[in-house]
């Protein structure tokens, strides 16, 4: 709890000059005019220095000194904390009589001490001057009466009825105000010369509230208001006239309303019916359309229209919406025509006469045109020739429905069958779409050859279906060590071949063009490379240089330490081995050593010792002079154990009382003779010391680790896997014979053509 440093203090010191009759007790004139209270406001905060709010007890108590005494006065009240833990109380409100004048009669200093429920008394706080008034009190009296009580009465002068003038009765004394006043609140008479507190009040800014000690607005009214006649409002034009707190309701300055969301009004329509022919309706927004079944002839009040059929029509008649009629030519003889003569159809012979002159016509050249005999021919410029050769400048199809070839491009000398050049980029040569082959080729040498700035040759397949390749490369040979597709790339740091699936990766990126590559596999996911038997090696790498490894395995993982960077894994044993990334091997099975015996005739397994915490081994021997010896730690050995702590054992090589070891340093140790022995004798020792850097690992839980290898022996196999189907040789033009050799790395570097 605290107790605020801004403390106002009053007391409400309200009297009135009033004149009294002398008859009046100097008592009830003091008591009516200084009520015995004081005023006093604070705050309260918890422990953690936030406004504590609601109602809660609080002790006051008024001391001699600042610290210790008994108190000379005490009360307690309940008080309620506004939001921000602030509350006044009037001292002396809860006893009858208010606080005891005798209590500032000495003129002494004053303490007030503030105690919440259940907590300690908060340090005292020094009255100011303001209740001393109480004691002022006695300056404004005469041996305790008021200075009205030695007033001599008014007399009022009259005349009797006999017009003699006498002395009358003195005129009716002022009587005093009883009651209670609060201050910001109006008084209101409930009796004469009796006043309570009502329920208007006003604060220091000025702002008056009814029911409301509390106005934030000029005027702030808590509670129901009736208005009994007409109520107008004098809005500022930057002010609604009207508006509801907490809601979008207003009325604005110039009478304009603005309601809120869900508001409705009497008349609102709320629900549309769909009549005959519609469809659609309801509550809310609704939406009208035609119905399915459209607007029927039943529905309209004409359902029909009139054709009339003029000359030289025949026909029409009435039609039904929906329905048809025929219209016809008149008929005419035979060897008339309709003619259109004088504004009307009529049948005329068929008129005889001469051509007399032939204008040529798109893609025609006419010779002689007026005649007598004109000649027609083709535009040759326009017009191809089958016979000759033809250059096309606009785009052509070839549109054919035959079992056999859509089109067959037969060179019998030296040159192409087909060239086709581009210059655009990004364009295509030639785009070729089939339900097989798409394009055919056969050739001596290189059948089907294809030069780009881009893509020299490439193969879109749209059809999702497993094993439906992009290109596909097919050899007949059995007998030659063939090959189906083959790749190059002349750059030293080119790619011969390249895959990928889905996406290229991220990790691909930071190696490429770092050196030329025979095969690349890439993937944003899953499997770069895949390499499958059911009799062999599913992958083969060979090697013949220095320092290059036939094969390297990286993994970049920059998070876990543990990362795999090779994994093995008997798919159906079960056994699994796993390099991470931190150099670390892991196997389910066991490490050995395989060394050959019977001079080579046989070779046998030789098992490594395992242990629950990586140890370092080292061995020696030493000679114990006089029943003892120092033995140093190999420099290089020690720099690889922890040193602080490691195990010496001990064998000696000859007759002593036995040994054992006296001290150890991170240097060395030394070894005595048991029993104070001084024999001189040879012993061999073992050292057995934690790795550095591992002296807290300790059977570490890999449970997790060969979870994944698991999930790599059978989380990407199928239960049953698919087969890549053999492709039956796709057919050719007949020829006489064909030779083509699969490996002539010199001719891909001709691009003659």
């Amino acid at each position: 709890m605290r107790v605020s440093n801004l403390l106002w203090m009053f007391a409400l010191l309200v009297g009135w000059a009033l004149p009294g009759s002398a008859q009046q007790p100097a008592a009830a004139a003091v008591n009516q005019i200084v009520p015995p209270l004081v005023n006093f406001s604070g705050a309260l905060t918890n422990i953690n220095g936030k406004a504590t709010t609601g109602v809660t007890g609080l002790t006051f108590a008024l001391y001699k000194d600042s610290e210790g005494g008994a108190p000379l006065w005490v009360e307690t009240q309940n008080v309620k904390l506004d939001k921000a833990g602030h509350y006044s109380v009037q001292l002396g409100a809860a006893s009858s009589n208010g606080l005891p004048r005798e209590l500032f009669a000495a003129g002494e200093a004053r303490w007030l001490g503030v105690q919440r429920q259940g907590e300690a008394e908060q340090p005292r706080i020094l009255l100011l001057s303001v209740p001393y008034a109480l004691k002022a009190l006695d300056a404004e009296t005469l041996g305790g009466k008021p200075v009205s009580a030695f007033m001599t009465a008014p007399v009022a002068t009259g005349t009797n009825a006999a017009g003699a003038s006498a002395q009358g009765s003195s005129a009716p004394p002022f009587l005093p105000i009883t009651g209670v006043g609060v201050k910001g609140f109006l008084p209101m008479f409930t009796a004469a010369q009796v006043i309570k507190v009502s329920k208007v009040f006003q604060n220091a800014a000025g702002n008056v509230g009814i029911n409301n000690n509390a106005p934030a607005a000029n005027l702030d009214v808590k509670g129901t208001e009736d208005v009994r006649d007409t109520l107008s409002l004098f809005p500022n034009l930057t002010h609604p006239t009207l508006s509801v707190n907490g809601t979008v309701f207003a009325v604005s300055s110039t009478g304009l309303v603005t309601f809120v969301a869900a508001q409705t009004f009497p008349g609102t329509v709320t629900n549309v019916i769909a009549g005959a022919g519609l469809a659609g309706g309801g509550s809310g927004t609704p939406t009208l359309s035609v119905a399915a079944g459209g607007v029927t002839n039943a529905m309209l009040a004409h359902s029909s229209l009139t054709v009339t059929a003029n000359s030289p029509l025949n026909g029409g008649g009435a039609v039904s919406l929906g329905g048809s009629t025929s219209l016809g030519l008149a008929n005419c003889a035979a060897s008339q025509i309709l003619e259109f003569t004088g504004g009307a159809w009529t049948c005329v012979p068929v008129p005889v006469g001469t051509v007399n002159n032939v204008a040529s016509g798109t893609d025609i050249i006419v010779t002689n045109p007026a005649g007598p005999t004109a000649t027609v021919n083709l535009d040759t410029t326009k017009v191809p020739q089958l016979a000759a050769a033809n250059a096309f400048t606009n785009n052509n199809g070839i549109s054919v429905n035959s079992a056999s070839y859509g089109l067959v491009v037969s060179n019998a000398g030296a040159g192409n069958g087909i060239n086709v050049g581009v210059t655009a980029s990004g364009a295509q040569g030639l785009v070729v779409s089939g339900g097989v082959e798409g394009v055919v080729a056969s050739g001596t040498t290189f059948p089907l050859v294809g030069f780009g700035s881009e893509e020299g040759v490439f193969g879109e397949n749209l059809t999702d279906a497993n094993f439906q390749p992009g290109i596909y490369g097919y050899q007949g040979g059995s007998t030659q060590m063939t090959i189906g597709v083959e790749g190059y790339s002349a750059s030293p740091i080119g790619i011969g071949n390249y895959g990928v699936a889905i996406s290229s990766s991220t990790e691909g990126a930071t190696i490429d063009g770092s050196a030329a590559v025979g095969v690349w596999g890439d993937t944003s996911g899953d499997w770069g490379v895949l390499g499958s038997t059911d009799e062999g090696d599913a992958i083969v790498g060979f090697n013949s240089s220095e320092p290059f490894a036939t094969g390297y395995f990286e993994n970049d993982e920059s998070a876990s330490s543990t990362a795999p960077v090779l994994v093995t894994v008997g798919g159906n044993i079960g056994g699994a081995c796993m390099f991470d990334v931190s150099g670390n091997m892991y196997c389910s099975g066991s490490k050995s050593a395989v060394v050959p015996v019977d001079n080579g005739a046989r070779k046998v397994a030789l098992y490594a010792v395992e242990s629950p915490k990586n140890w370092f081994e080292d061995f020696g021997s030493g000679r114990l002079s006089n029943g003892s010896a120092v033995i140093d730690l190999e420099s290089t050995f020690a720099q690889t154990v922890n040193t602080q702590n490691y195990h010496v054992f001990l064998t000696p090589s000859g007759d002593c009382k036995g040994l054992y070891v006296s001290q150890k340093s991170a240097g060395g140790f030394e070894v005595r003779e048991l029993g104070g022995g001084t024999s001189s004798v040879d012993f061999d020792y073992r050292i057995v010391a934690e790795r550095r850097g591992f002296e807290n690992v300790r059977m570490a839980d890999k449970t997790q680790l060969f979870r994944q290898a698991a999930a790599l022996k059978g989380g990407k196999k199928r239960s049953a896997p698919l087969r890549a189907p053999v492709r039956e040789r796709p057919p050719v033009p007949a020829r006489t014979s064909m030779v083509h050799s699969a490996l002539q790395p010199t001719k891909l570097g001709v691009q003659a053509r």
